[in-house]
């Protein structure tokens, strides 16, 4: 695979929305907890579903694309009010969340957040796009980043933004450019 593909670790049933959001759930209905404790237990839950102790290092990148998946679903939960930031980094459930946790004990993603008026207004928010030429200059950047060998994976606007997916449409397109001419002519010509 080329390092511009996902590995087909991305797909691994343990990193599906409604179950990081479960643990972070459930690991926060036992008291405070940190990103850092779900995104250990989330390690941990991966590493018992592919057979290895959770002592084992996962490299670089999957850390960031587990942290990443932790970061957005407290991030939602947050929004949403299942869960209440507390001093020094660390949250903790709420009682909304305990009712969500109670209805929904096998998990939840966003189309069940959608239930909550604060959630909603946050997805919207999302959508307002700054001005169109913003975009433009991101899927630009992005183009400009692929010939500049950047990977795709070094967007460097956050994962729920519009810019994120403006940039990462300028970098596919720039990458799909270059492989229709590679196909267009083999010899490098």
């Amino acid at each position: 695979m080329e390092s511009y593909d996902y590995p087909e670790y991305y797909e691994h049933p343990v990193l599906h929305d409604a179950a990081v959001m479960n643990l972070i759930l459930k690991a926060s209905a036992c008291g405070a907890v940190t990103k850092r404790d779900c995104i250990q237990q989330l390690c941990c839950k991966i590493n018992a579903v592919d057979g290895i102790t959770c002592r084992e290092s996962r490299e670089p990148l999957q850390m960031t694309f587990i942290a990443e998946k932790v970061r957005l679903a407290k991030r939602y939960l947050t929004v949403a009010g299942l869960v209440a930031d507390l001093a020094e980094g660390t949250f903790r459930l709420t009682v909304r969340g305990r009712e969500m946790l109670d209805r929904y004990p096998t998990g939840l993603d966003q189309s069940i957040l959608a239930v909550c008026p604060e959630f909603i207004n946050y997805i919207h928010s999302l959508g307002k796009p700054a001005g169109s030429g913003d975009m433009k200059d991101r899927y630009a950047a992005g183009y400009r980043a692929f010939g500049e060998g950047l990977d795709y994976t070094e967007n460097p606007h956050r994962a729920d933004s519009m810019a994120f997916g403006s940039w990462s449409d300028g970098w596919r397109e720039a990458f799909d450019e270059t492989l229709e001419h590679k196909q267009s002519f083999p010899s490098g010509g």
